[in-house]
Formats: C-alpha cells, sequence, structure tokens
C-alpha cells in the first residue's frame, strides 16, 4: 500500500488521503478531502443521534470510532478506514439518505475533538486546518491571503494599520 492514495468511485475522484503515517487510521491529505471527511462524520452521527450509538468527533479523521460507527449504520463488518474514504462520497449520500429516513435532526452536537482538525500534506507533516475553517466568510478571507507571497501579506497587514490608525486618529481629533 503507498503512503498517498488517490482511490474512489465516480463521485470521490481527487480524494486523497494518508494512510501509513497513523496505521488505522486514513487522515486528509488536503483541505477539500478534510471537509468530505468531516461531511461523512457528520451524517454518521445523525443516524448515531437517532439509533442511540455513541456519536463521534468530527475531526476528519477516519480512525476506529468512525470506522466503528460507519460498521454499525452500514451493518458492515467489512469496512475499512480506506473503504470509508475511497467512496466517501457515496458512503456519505447513502448515510444522509439514512438519517433523513430516520427523521434525524439536520445538525446534531458530538464530542469535541481531542486535537484540531488536521491533514497530513505530501511531505509527510501534519498541517492544523485554518482557524474558522467552519466559518465560509474567515475560510475566504484565509484562502485570500494565504496565495500572497510574503511581501504580499506584509503589504496588505500595512495597509489595513495605516487605514485602521487613520480611522481611529481621525475621530481623536475631532473631539
Amino acid at each position: 500500500m503507498s503512503e498517498y492514495l488517490t482511490l474512489g468511485d465516480t463521485g470521490s475522484e481527487g480524494i486523497t488521503w494518508n494512510s501509513t503515517k497513523y496505521p488505522g487510521t486514513c487522515k486528509p491529505s488536503d483541505f477539500a478531502t478534510l471537509a468530505k471527511f468531516k461531511a461523512l462524520q457528520e451524517q454518521l452521527n445523525r443516524v448515531a443521534q437517532v439509533k442511540g450509538f455513541t456519536k463521534i468527533a468530527v475531526d476528519g479523521d477516519f480512525g476506529p470510532g468512525t470506522v466503528d460507527l460507519a460498521k454499525k449504520v452500514s451493518q458492515s463488518n467489512t469496512l475499512t478506514c480506506s473503504a470509508l474514504a475511497g467512496s466517501v462520497t457515496t458512503f456519505t449520500a447513502s448515510f444522509a439518505a439514512l438519517a433523513t429516513s430516520l427523521s434525524a435532526p439536520a445538525k446534531v452536537a458530538g464530542p469535541a475533538p481531542i486535537k484540531p482538525p488536521s491533514i497530513v500534506n505530501a511531505a509527510g507533516n501534519v498541517v492544523i486546518a485554518p482557524p474558522g475553517s467552519g466559518n465560509p466568510i474567515a475560510a475566504s478571507l484565509y484562502d485570500s491571503v494565504s496565495g500572497l507571497g510574503t511581501v504580499g501579506v506584509v503589504a496588505a497587514v500595512g495597509i489595513a494599520g495605516g487605514i485602521g490608525y487613520l480611522l481611529f486618529f481621525k475621530k481623536k481629533r475631532r473631539k
């Protein structure tokens, strides 16, 4: 088994994960895959809420807890983290349909993750998800700044600081 896998059915192209850094756990290798893994975990928790199963932390890691809950929900003892990761789109849709048919709430609370959601990048390093990745506005702000080089970030911070300075002191002078 290679360190990086790109597998999946027709709905899961481009899903990449690492299953060797943490044996028995499939960790996403990019933030788009992290979002898809977390979506699957959210659907599992919806079903768990109705069926009375123990819910899992929505952290994007397909470890033993996620696999065990998926086995209970799907009634299949043959699931592995690689099987879930390789067909994440299909499993997410199936679990969402089941949750809806059981009249599960659209959102359910689960246990807080022990560690912040993260990915394992191509170099094998763990990268924490950007702050506010659950907030579309904060995520888009992060995305707009993350593409800039160091000079661009320094310039953006300088401009924002200059505007803030002018606004703050302009108000003070009027008093």
